[in-house]
This record gives C-alpha cells, structure tokens and sequence, in this order.
C-alpha cells in the first residue's frame, strides 16, 4: 500500500509539472508556452512590473519607449517615486503623466 501511495504521488507531480509548463502563459493569448521569452514575460507580469493590451495579447514585436522602461525599471527596484523633482526634459510635455 506505501508503494501505491508513492506511485500516485509521483505521477500526480509529474502531471501538473507537465500541465503547469504546457499552460505557463494562459494570461497572453499570442504567447505560446515555448514562446523563447515566454518564462520572463510570465515573471514579469505576475510581480505587476509588465502588462498586456486590452484584448488580452501582449505583442512581443511591439517597441518600448523610454517611459514604458522607465516605468518598468522603476516598479523592478521597488523605486520610490513619490515627490521626485521634475527632470525638465525639454522633448516630453509637462502635462504628460506616466501611470
């Protein structure tokens, strides 16, 4: 009876460890889960330091611009951003607030 216990325990890990990586991305619907990136982009979005379009692609060929990784490095070190002086960058308008 031990060893049943034993052989049922190991093929339910090996099932959901199968069943995890098969379906590591469910949150982007154009990312597969042997996506070559597909595990970063998985850790990035679950620490709330990345997101996805509305309808629910993430588009990977799509370009960063300096706010968006501004942003993202920001929320990666945990960077506290409140009351910082203004950097008066002469090619962004002040009334453009990065959320």
């Amino acid at each position: 009876m031990k060893n049943w216990k034993k052989v049922s325990f190991m093929i339910l890990c090996v099932y959901f460890s199968f069943s995890a990586a098969a379906f590591a991305n469910e949150r982007f619907t154009d990312i597969d889960s042997d996506y070559w990136a597909n595990e970063e982009i998985t850790y990035l979005e679950e620490r709330n330091i990345i997101g996805g379009y509305p309808n629910g692609e993430f588009q990977p060929g799509e370009k960063v611009t300096r706010s968006q990784a501004a942003l993202m490095i920001a929320e990666a070190l945990e960077l506290d951003t409140d009351n910082r002086p203004s950097p008066a960058f002469e090619d962004v308008d002040e009334s453009y607030l990065c959320v």
